[in-house]
């Protein structure tokens, strides 16, 4: 997708969505942990397992050239129900801080993208 994207000139993010099998990522609300955690199901320990693998490619994927945004963390300040299902699907208000925190990042892309233009607008001219 990044080839694609850059080959277009078009910009391109990557990102890791929050999970909330995630150690750390977010403390969970009484509501979350009794509706929301399956303790026999497959989801948490598939995620415990695998998070940190994608987290480390994601180190790679940015060492490339990639725009790589790991958002696991983004709600780790938040105590209120942001979850609605054991499978990492969000509220409104969890839709709303990951969209924040993802825009702030397309942003700085955007800036960059723009100061690359302007500069090389200006050797140009």
């Amino acid at each position: 997708m990044h080839r694609l994207a850059t080959s277009n000139q078009s910009l391109y993010v990557d990102v890791l969505q929050p999970n909330h099998y995630v150690p750390n990522s977010k403390p969970l609300s009484p509501e979350e942990l009794d509706k929301l955690i399956d303790p026999a199901g497959e989801t948490g320990p598939v995620v415990k397992r695998l998070f940190p693998l994608l987290q480390q490619k994601s180190v790679e994927l940015r060492q490339q050239g990639v725009n790589f945004s790991d958002q696991t963390l983004v709600f780790a300040g938040c105590s209120e129900k942001l979850y609605v299902d054991p499978w990492c699907h969000f509220n409104t208000e969890g839709n709303r801080i990951l969209c924040e925190s993802i825009s702030a990042t397309v942003l700085k892309m955007l800036d960059v993208d723009r100061a690359d233009i302007e500069g090389q607008t200006a050797k140009d001219g």
